[in-house]
């Protein structure tokens, strides 16, 4: 497909886009939900993972827009997403980091670009299911900052279970709650919540000081399954990052498609 003028761009996205008004935090936010994908050599399940997605959100009736970002995969994980970009109205931005930074930058990318009241975060690797989202959503609607997915019968390796263990046990220390699984990336933020931070290309995603200032947090079942394709970017090094409350991540370059 020929590559579209700013003007039609700006045309499909303003189609998807209502004018949601946050009453906690006061300024009107054109979608109610920015989902921020992140990816990482997987151009086999991208397709799949973006179609399910779509038909989850869609099935909800809320507003959304989807930001896709390429943590410096070297296959055709961002010529999918380009591809995905140009064909959904409702895929936003498709970013490319230069090389794999890491899920937190990657994360704070996607933030930087979103112009959702709240945040939904998910990977596209397949392992989790988007069809589980209403289910957080219905939750997250009670009230609460952040609704986390929790893994039931975990598809993992024990070295993955095992480190995921110790990760938690710090994080509920740091994070003073007392969730069972925060290294699900299935997860619901309130908006405001993750605004106050200025998470960005100079200061990359914090979990520990994000759930530290949260008041409300829950746990949703979500369902979990052996990863397909691609590879894993958990390896030990990155579970200590999710729980350090002090490590700097570097700033990769990236590259973005936008709609605006």
């Amino acid at each position: 497909m020929e590559s579209q003028t700013v003007a039609e761009q700006t045309d499909r996205n303003e189609a998807v886009r209502g004018d949601y008004y946050d009453s906690a935090s006061g300024p009107a936010y054109p979608v109610e939900f920015s989902v921020i994908v992140t990816s990482h050599y997987e151009e086999r399940s991208i397709d799949e993972f973006v179609s399910r997605l779509l038909s989850a959100m869609r099935s909800t009736g809320r507003s959304f827009e989807v930001i896709l970002v390429n943590d410096g995969s070297t296959d055709g994980t961002y010529a999918r997403q380009i591809d995905l970009f140009r064909n959904t109205p409702e895929i936003t931005e498709a970013i490319d980091l230069f090389r794999n930074a890491g899920q937190p930058c990657a994360m704070s990318c996607g933030i930087a670009h979103a112009a959702g009241a709240n945040f939904v975060f998910i990977d596209s690797d397949l392992q989790l299911d988007p069809e589980d989202l209403p289910g957080l959503l219905a939750e997250f609607d009670k009230g609460f900052d952040i609704v986390s997915g929790v893994r039931r019968q975990r598809a993992d390796v024990v070295f993955r279970k095992v480190s995921s263990w110790l990760a938690n046990f710090v994080m509920q220390k740091v994070s003073r709650h007392k969730l069972t699984d925060y290294g699900c990336t299935f997860k619901i933020y309130r908006g405001e919540l993750v605004r106050a931070f200025g998470f960005g290309p100079t200061k990359p995603w914090k979990t520990a000081f994000v759930f530290a200032q949260a008041q409300r947090v829950a746990e949703v079942p979500v369902n979990h399954h052996p990863r397909r394709y691609g590879k894993s970017g958990w390896t030990l090094k990155a579970l200590k990052a999710l729980s350090s409350t002090t490590s700097s991540a570097s700033r990769p370059g990236r590259f973005n498609c936008s709609r605006s």
